[in-house]
């Protein structure tokens, strides 16, 4: 862990929570990668399934989004990386089994949906932005199933993470699309046969 925990502290990396009601988590995202304008993340989530439906619903409000988990093919795997690589998918959903060995050097930010269980994941999820001398940054949305994981997180890390307030009203009303024209399908995800 020596050297993951190096990782945390890399200048350039600034990493933070948001406590947010399990409800409001998705449209806090949307609204967080808008702010993001074009720059590209990957977001983290614990379940596939919930990775497969945020990407569907970022999809279906006009952004590039496409789902990484264990249970695509390796073809369907490789396929999506490549557009991610490529700059056609701007929001990469993944669940940490399809993480590992993730090899992109231009992350700008990664969003944990869910907190991980294990601090260690975090640290890795965390690690996939900020590298090469780059910047980036790194938010932890905590609903109520994660904030017992946040006490063990923090131990681990050896104090607190800095704490990001969300304006509770970006929070509510409906969400806009990310651009006009037809929802598009990435890697036609939904042809594959997971469940």
């Amino acid at each position: 862990f020596g050297q993951e925990e190096e990782q945390l502290t890399v200048e350039g990396l600034d990493h933070s929570v948001s406590f947010i009601g399990d409800q409001e988590k998705f449209h806090a995202l949307a609204t967080f990668i808008r702010e993001q304008g074009e720059s590209r993340g990957i977001v983290f989530s614990n379940y596939r399934d919930k990775a497969h439906e945020i990407a569907s619903r970022l999809r279906g409000l006009g952004c590039e989004a496409a789902s990484l988990t264990a249970q695509l093919t390796q073809s369907m795997r490789s396929r999506i990386m490549q557009e991610f690589r490529e700059g056609k998918v701007q929001v990469l959903l993944a669940s940490d089994l399809a993480s590992r060995g993730l090899d992109v050097f231009d992350i700008d930010w990664v969003v944990n949906f869910d907190l991980p269980e294990d601090p260690a994941i975090y640290v890795h999820r965390v690690g996939r932005t900020a590298r090469a001398g780059r910047k980036g940054r790194a938010i932890s949305f905590i609903g109520f199933e994660d904030s017992f994981r946040l006490e063990k997180l923090e131990r681990f890390l050896g104090g607190p993470i800095q704490r990001y307030q969300i304006p509770v009203e970006s929070l509510q009303g409906r969400l806009t699309r990310f651009k006009a024209g037809p929802a598009t399908s990435v890697a036609s995800e939904s042809s594959s046969s997971e469940e």
